[in-house]
């Protein structure tokens, strides 16, 4: 398996330092290399997770997860039976440890923080004030194993500012929908592997608009990079049948927090409506009490009327 891997590292014409420190640090892991993520390949080597992943594309690999794959993949194969394979498998997810739970919560800790790492406070800074501040639409989209993410966000963003629109296929309206796009508008999409074809397609058509396009998915190398105005990128390293969302969940949710600090003055009345529509939908098990929530960005408490005497 490393064999191939150097033969590969040797064609290259010239190294930087920082992917000088890269080939070292697969040369102490040696094999483990295939069971760690890009998180923890850019610790251990001292370098950036982008860094990484351009290095493996210089390797000749689609991208990280492609060299992870067939790393993994050529491992597997030099075991002797299939239970060697399923037990090595076993052992990436959860280790030797019984405590499965607590184990599965280290390694969406360990999203997380690959996460903060990856993506700058500057980084974020900018979208949150793109969204906040843009004059046109908001158009959010995210399919298959993205759209949790991106349905999330739209919900958020509803309650924070007008001219939100989810873009859905339903009933063929996609089509419809992107009909009305132009230069002041802003496109979310969200997209992780194995990178649904109409996002790509309606992330392609927002640039061909000059529309501003905020990407946010899981490899700098992903279809919908070219297209990007701002890219927000979220290493997913999960050895499971399902790949985890947390990561992608928490930058959305860090996303809302800073655009309703930047929208605050006009918060009130917005939530205080959608508040007083959820009762008369009767939306809820508990109904809210008070139908104003705030006055002048204040909390709002209902005077008791007095009684007549």
């Amino acid at each position: 398996m490393l064999e191939d891997l150097s033969r590969q590292i040797n064609k290259l014409k010239k190294l930087t330092a920082s992917e000088k420190k890269l080939v070292v640090y697969f040369q102490m892991v040696k094999e483990h290399v295939a069971l760690q993520s890009i998180y923890d390949i850019s610790q251990g080597a001292g370098v950036s997770t982008a860094t990484v992943t351009r290095f493996v594309a210089r390797l000749g690999y689609a991208d990280f997860h492609d060299f992870k794959a067939k790393i993994r993949s050529a491992l597997m194969g030099r075991l002797d039976s299939s239970w060697d394979r399923y037990r090595l498998a076993r052992k990436e997810l959860l280790g030797d440890s019984k405590d499965q739970w607590g184990q599965f919560c280290k390694l969406v800790i360990r999203d997380l923080e690959a996460a903060h790492a990856n993506i700058s406070s500057q980084k974020m800074n900018k979208v949150a004030k793109t969204i906040a501040s843009a004059v046109g639409t908001i158009y959010v989209v995210g399919q298959f194993n993205s759209y949790i993410v991106a349905n999330l966000f739209w919900q958020q963003l509803m309650l924070l500012r007008p001219k939100v629109v989810f873009l859905n296929d339903q009933c063929g309206n996609l089509i419809h929908q992107l009909l009305e796009i132009d230069q002041e508008d802003v496109l979310f999409a969200v997209g992780y592997q194995r990178y649904a074809h109409q996002t790509t397609l309606t992330v392609k058509e927002f640039a061909r608009k000059k529309a501003k396009v905020i990407v946010l998915n899981d490899s700098e190398l992903s279809p919908l990079s070219k297209y990007a105005s701002i890219e927000l990128t979220v290493p997913v390293e999960w050895p499971a049948v399902f790949g985890s969302r947390c990561s992608g969940l928490m930058v959305v949710e860090g996303l809302a927090v800073h655009i309703a600090k930047l929208l605050e003055k006009s918060l009130p009345d917005r939530i205080t409506h959608a508040m007083t529509l959820a009762n008369d939908f009767d939306s809820f098990t508990h109904k809210i009490t008070q139908r104003r929530l705030f006055k002048n960005g204040e909390p709002w408490q209902e005077k008791k009327k007095k009684k007549k005497t």
